[in-house]
């Protein structure tokens, strides 16, 4: 048996069938990871997959804890894998289309996060990558119309970029939950996540009219004004713009504002 010391912080059955898995191979909880998954993303703060865990597909996203103080954070409860785990649930009662969070387990390097695996599931930046979002507006559509569900049920998503919008069965998943929030009264927030979508948007060069194809589903979801939903994303576009062209230099063309 593996000396691995794993301890369920949440999701019970899920938990304790992923912790029996990595316990029999007598191996170190990353070690099985990657041995054992469907690699997506290797980073130093992560390590992300899909693998077959009692017979169903599923997503494993391992966190590496970097210092002993964050392993304390991670043991509390208070790392991104427990916030997503977390978050994911609250979502679902309020009927916010997320994959259904399984389990959480903390392992002596990290933590693991284990949801529900969406067959045939592609993110927005992948279907542009592909060249299948550029004529078809239906994605874009459903982009907009997501995220206003989301907004309308009192909540912000923190990182709404394309790569954490999973487009199947004609749905919008949401992914990457861990900045999900409550709005405030002034809705703050609700800009910044029309921002960051925007940027990517302009980015990669989208057309005017795949834009207002996510601007007008949003507008028609929410029942607010273009004119004041520009007034009030501005200011953080604009930032987010400015960090970008410091990072990545100038490209792409603006959006938000722009006559057809």
């Amino acid at each position: 048996m593996s000396g691995e010391h794993l301890e369920v912080l949440a999701g019970e059955i899920w938990g304790h069938k992923l912790a029996l898995e990595i316990k029999q191979s007598s191996l170190p909880a990353d070690v099985w990871a990657e041995r054992n998954m469907e690699v997506i993303k290797d980073t130093p703060g992560s390590l992300v997959g899909l693998l077959e865990l009692d017979k169903q597909r599923c997503y494993l996203k391992y966190y590496r804890t970097q210092s002993w103080q964050q392993r304390l954070w991670f043991k509390a409860g208070l790392s991104r894998g427990s916030r997503s785990y977390a978050k994911a649930r609250v979502l679902l009662s309020s009927d916010i289309v997320v994959p259904r969070p399984y389990a959480c387990v903390l392992a002596r390097g990290g933590m693991l996060l284990l949801t529900e695996a969406i067959p045939n599931a592609v993110d927005i930046q992948t279907l542009w990558d592909q060249g299948q979002a550029t004529g078809d507006h239906s994605c874009w559509g459903k982009a907009g119309f997501s995220l206003a569900k989301l907004h309308n049920k009192g909540f912000f998503h923190g990182d709404f970029k394309w790569s954490n919008l999973l487009l199947a069965d004609g749905k919008i998943f949401l992914v990457d939950l861990e900045a999900v929030g409550e709005l405030s009264p002034s809705g703050k927030r609700r800009y910044r996540d029309i921002a960051r979508y925007t940027l990517n948007a302009e980015d990669m060069g989208a057309t005017l009219e795949s834009y207002q194809a996510f601007l007008q589903a949003y507008l028609v979801a929410t029942g607010l004004e273009e004119p004041e939903v520009i007034k009030r994303t501005q200011p953080a576009l604009n930032r987010l713009r400015a960090h970008h062209v410091k990072k990545y230099g100038e490209r792409g063309h603006p959006l938000m504002g722009v006559s057809p």
